[in-house]
């Protein structure tokens, strides 16, 4: 008998690259299975992948500033709920999600939440308490949540895997590149960082040996990709500028270490290819999530450093870029990273889903 899984996942990447996983995995390891994704947002999503089903229903960022929107979101969610019988919903968080897990909830229909963040956005502390369980990526999270606590991955895109990571011969051809050389990966998350866009490409005139580096760099503005691009070829830099790069997983083979946001989905992928960061934390990030995620980065992983935005200049982005020179301190950090992965009691998400599905 087939099963039917609902995904509640929109927005950013972040929330959307692991659904997706989950979902791909669903279709390969239970191919009988229907899935169905449902949030607010998603036929406009350039980062959602339209391959997959989709409703899209109305929501509001809160309660308070459009509850019209919201409970218009929770109505859509209930029809379609009713009319799927799915036997299973998923949530991701953000307030793209809010309407289809309340309405499960009003259904009686189960659900699971996957936390990613150090600290859990409202949705997810918010709903947690009627989930079957909450996944969480940083241990930290569970103090913020009620119910069933598991500590598990995040989801990530086969690419990604470690049996499947592209070998470095391969990714050199596909960006065009004839030989080895120590790369800085530079990116903001799937929606750019205009402050790290800034200070890295400012950061150019102090380099004394332009010519012993290369930079990928992706702005997430097009604006943007079109400065960098001139400002590193002043220099003198080899350099790869985009404003987006659909296939990730081969600049992360070549990097040698990165500069970049603290969202949680880069910093699994961080793991995943064992590539020490310098992790710039969004300074506007709820709860200030971000600074928390590089925390953990820094302080019990030891696979990176954490950095404020905001009291970061250019020479002190170029003093960064020296230690990517800096073997030793490179050599310790890939070190750390391995033992914390080896040493990791993380349960698999998409295995727990399979499993949380078989119940039913």
């Amino acid at each position: 008998m087939s099963k039917r899984v609902i995904i509640a996942a929109g927005g950013t990447g972040g929330h959307l690259f692991p659904a997706m996983a989950l979902a791909s995995h669903i279709h390969g390891q239970m191919p009988h299975t229907q899935v169905t994704f449902m949030a607010h947002g998603l036929a406009h999503n350039p980062r959602f992948t339209k391959s997959f089903p989709f409703v899209d229903i109305a929501s509001a960022p809160s309660f308070l500033s459009g509850c019209v929107h919201l409970c218009r979101g929770v109505c859509q969610s209930l029809y379609h709920l009713r009319k799927m019988r799915p036997d299973l919903v998923v949530g991701f968080g953000s307030f793209h999600t809010a309407p289809v897990l309340l309405a499960a909830k009003m259904l009686s229909i189960p659900f699971v939440l996957h936390e990613a963040n150090a600290i859990p956005g409202k949705v997810n502390r918010w709903l947690s308490g009627w989930a079957r369980w909450t996944g969480v990526f940083f241990p930290a999270a569970q103090s913020y949540l009620r119910g069933t606590t598991k500590q598990v991955n995040i989801p990530l895109r086969k690419e990604f895997l470690p049996e499947n990571q592209p070998d470095k011969a391969h990714s050199l051809a596909y960006f065009g590149f004839a030989d080895h050389k120590k790369t800085i990966l530079v990116f903001g998350g799937s929606q750019g960082a205009q402050g790290i866009n800034d200070r890295v490409v400012e950061a150019c005139e102090f380099l004394q040996h332009p010519k012993s580096l290369r930079i990928i760099h992706y702005t997430g503005d097009v604006n943007k990709r079109d400065s960098a691009a001139e400002q590193y070829a002043r220099y003198g830099i080899e350099a790869v500028v985009k404003e987006f790069e659909p296939c990730m997983h081969h600049a992360w083979s070549l990097a040698s270490c990165f500069i970049g946001r603290a969202g949680a989905g880069a910093i699994a992928e961080q793991l995943a290819f064992k590539v020490p960061g310098i992790l710039i934390p969004y300074p506007h990030a709820a709860d200030n999530h971000q600074e928390k995620n590089a925390e953990y980065v820094e302080r019990v992983i030891g696979g990176g450093r954490c950095y404020n935005e905001k009291s970061l200049t250019p020479q002190d982005v170029m003093s960064i870029v020296s230690e990517c020179f800096d073997d030793i301190s490179i050599l310790n950090m890939i070190e750390n990273i391995n033992s914390y992965v080896k040493s990791s009691h993380q349960e698999d998400f998409c295995q727990a889903i399979q499993k949380e599905l078989e119940k039913y």
